[in-house]
């Protein structure tokens, strides 16, 4: 008895820290995606037609679309890291992921980000 409600602690421990990762990696990773976006101008201030790209922009990947057209589009992809277990537990990496997309519109080249879920 006193063996098995000590495995029982245990995996309660493990379980919470797990849970405390989970958390804080969630968050660390959603400030990392909203201060990239708020470096790229929010949406609302138009970007210079050649700029740097921020530091704090560093995604896990980036796609170009229709390259050499006028409405080519760059996209910084941001899926959750590995220590957001919960995501990759369940398979919801790509539904959690944000990208953050620069593209010409109306004349003026402003970023837009988007959720997986949208």
């Amino acid at each position: 008895m006193k063996k098995a409600l000590i495995a029982i602690a245990v995996v309660l421990v493990i379980a919470l820290v797990a849970v405390v990762v989970q958390v804080m990696s969630h968050r660390a990773w959603e400030r990392q995606v909203w201060a990239c976006y708020a470096d790229l101008g929010s949406g609302s201030v138009p970007l210079r037609a050649r700029f740097s790209v921020p530091s704090r922009c560093q995604s896990s990947e980036i796609a170009i679309a229709d390259l050499g057209t006028p409405d080519a589009a760059v996209g910084f992809i941001f899926r959750p890291p590995r220590t957001m277990w919960v995501s990759y537990a369940l398979r919801t990496a790509d539904y959690d992921a944000y990208v953050i997309e620069v593209r010409r519109r109306d004349g003026r080249t402003v970023a837009q980000i988007h959720h997986g879920s949208d």
